[in-house]
């Protein structure tokens, strides 16, 4: 995917392959993607393709689909609500989001994050999982 304008310094083809990184300890979800993709200045077909790809990234990086807890701990639950394969989540999420309307979300709809951020509740543990996690799917960072 080839856009030509950046957004933060990022073209579409860097946000696809970063967007894991924003998860931290916490997630991403659609409502961040369509700001990234307006932000981009992406058209209508460009976008869900864009949302499509960052979708698959989330997924490859180990995400998973979660629905909030709301004030409990963890925040977050993993749902199976679009499926359990990757491309069968990317289609279901995309179609769901589609058939409100495909336009703007609330904050945090559609969130995805990383089991350790439901699993985990040792903070030095959590940092040790993702940052392994991390490492290994962007070795060209500086980690030091």
């Amino acid at each position: 995917m080839d856009v030509v304008e950046n957004f933060h310094d990022w073209t579409a083809s860097e946000w696809i392959r970063r967007i894991p990184l924003d998860i931290e300890d916490d997630r991403v979800s659609l409502w961040d993607l369509l700001g990234i993709a307006g932000g981009l200045g992406l058209d209508t077909a460009t976008r869900v393709e864009f949302i499509s790809h960052c979708l698959r990234s989330l997924l490859d990086a180990g995400a998973v689909p979660v629905e909030p807890t709301m004030w409990a701990w963890p925040p977050f639950r993993r749902t199976d609500r679009f499926g359990t394969k990757r491309d069968e989540i990317v289609e279901n999420v995309i179609a769901d989001w589609q058939a409100r309307g495909g336009g703007d979300l609330e904050w945090g709809e559609y969130p995805f994050t990383f089991p350790e951020n439901f699993e985990i509740q040792d903070n030095a543990e959590w940092r040790c999982v993702n940052e392994a996690r991390l490492r290994r799917l962007f070795p060209e960072l500086d980690w030091d």
